[in-house]
């Protein structure tokens, strides 16, 4: 009688309905006696089937701790990655220049999907985008045909298919989040420092893009008359114009460098001889 609801009725307004509820002849009011079928369900809740925690340490094959970031090294954009279990460190590579942070954090979850093909394992991340992007936006993603609600390409996306199709590979698997760059002495906190160790010692070998050299195309090599490949062998003597008495009145040999129909280019001399010289 007295919840107003909305914010609509005055309180005037809501006085004259309130009236015309308890004088109307034909409304009876009274308390429900009902009982609630709430009161008949048990009080004590009976011990789980199992416990979750318990559930993800039993018939492992392989515990993983993977970690990807970006960095800027003398102004370069540089990336690395890698993948550590509790023993030794199963993969840590450079990544190329100009990969982004978040690519960065989903190669090493896919890598690691691909190394437990078959097993049953658990895999802990401090990446909260790469566990959401498998979790939840991964599978959106894939359905809008890797578009944004905008209709807009995201970002990523072959490394995303890579992370969806990976995700088959293993027997079964736990995507665990963890938090990062913490100083505990718990099992979780030790391998991802471990693998945050593993991906820094990767950095230094840095990935330089290989780089394919193609031949030029070579001309056929040209075809001489046999005065030509005379002249290119033997050099030519060019006419002197200056006539002084008791010295010759050509100099050479020079060497043939450039033939054409009407003129020749030789080495020594800046311009073209004519063959009548």
């Amino acid at each position: 009688m007295e919840a107003k609801r909305q914010h609509w009725l005055t309180y005037a307004q809501m006085t004259q309905y309130q009236g015309l509820l308890c004088e109307n002849p034909q409304i009876r009011l009274e308390a429900e006696r009902t009982p609630n079928p709430a009161i008949f369900l048990p009080i004590a809740e009976g011990t789980p089937e199992h416990d979750c925690l318990e559930a993800l340490e039993e018939n492992l094959d392989l515990v993983l701790f993977i970690d990807g970031s970006s960095f800027l090294d003398e102004g370069k954009r540089g990336a690395r990655y890698a993948v550590v279990s509790d023993f030794e460190i199963i993969e840590a590579q450079a990544l190329p220049e100009g990969w982004s942070a978040q690519r960065a954090e989903l190669r090493p979850l896919a890598r690691a999907l691909n190394l437990t093909k078959d097993k049953c394992a658990n895999i802990y991340t401090d990446s909260r985008y790469a566990f959401a992007t498998l979790h939840i936006h991964g599978a959106i993603y894939k359905e809008r045909g890797l578009l944004t609600a905008r209709g807009k390409a995201i970002k990523n996306q072959n490394e995303i298919l890579k992370l969806l199709e990976a995700v088959w590979e293993p027997k079964e698997v736990a995507v665990i989040h963890c938090r990062g760059h913490q100083k505990g002495k718990d099992p979780v906190s030790e391998g991802s420092r471990r693998a945050d160790t593993a991906a820094r010692l990767a950095a230094k070998e840095r990935v330089t893009p290989s780089w394919v050299m193609l031949a030029p195309e070579l001309p056929e090599p040209p075809k001489y008359t046999p005065q030509e490949e005379w002249a290119q062998r033997e050099g030519v003597w060019v006419k002197d114009w200056k006539k002084e008495p008791c010295k010759p009145t050509r100099k050479g040999p020079y060497p043939v460098i450039l033939t054409t129909p009407s003129a020749l280019k030789v080495a020594g001399l800046n311009t073209w001889i004519r063959p009548s010289r």
